[in-house]
C-alpha cells in the first residue's frame, strides 16, 4: 500500500514540473524554446519579464541564422 501511494505521490509531482517547449522549423533548421505559465514568467530587473513572445522572438533569430548557415552551404532558392 506504501509503494503505491509513493508512486502516485511521485508521478503527480513529476506532472506538476512538467516543461513545455515551442519550436519554429524550416527545413532541417529547428529550434525549440521553453514556454512558460502566465503566472511562472520569470523576472530579469524591476518590472520586466522575460515573457514567451520575446523567447519566440529570440527562436526565430536563430531559425534566421541557421538558415543564413544553410544557404551558405548550398544555395536553394527556396531557403
Amino acid at each position: 500500500m506504501k509503494s503505491i501511494c509513493l508512486q502516485i505521490f511521485l508521478l503527480t509531482l513529476s506532472s506538476c514540473n512538467k516543461k513545455y517547449t515551442g519550436e519554429v522549423r524550416f527545413k532541417s533548421c529547428i529550434i525549440k524554446y521553453d514556454v512558460l505559465d502566465k503566472k511562472k514568467e520569470k523576472e530579469i530587473y524591476g518590472n520586466n519579464m522575460i515573457g514567451n513572445q520575446w523567447r519566440f522572438e529570440s527562436a526565430k533569430k536563430e531559425l534566421a541564422l541557421c538558415l543564413c548557415e544553410k544557404y551558405l552551404q548550398n544555395h536553394d532558392k527556396e531557403i
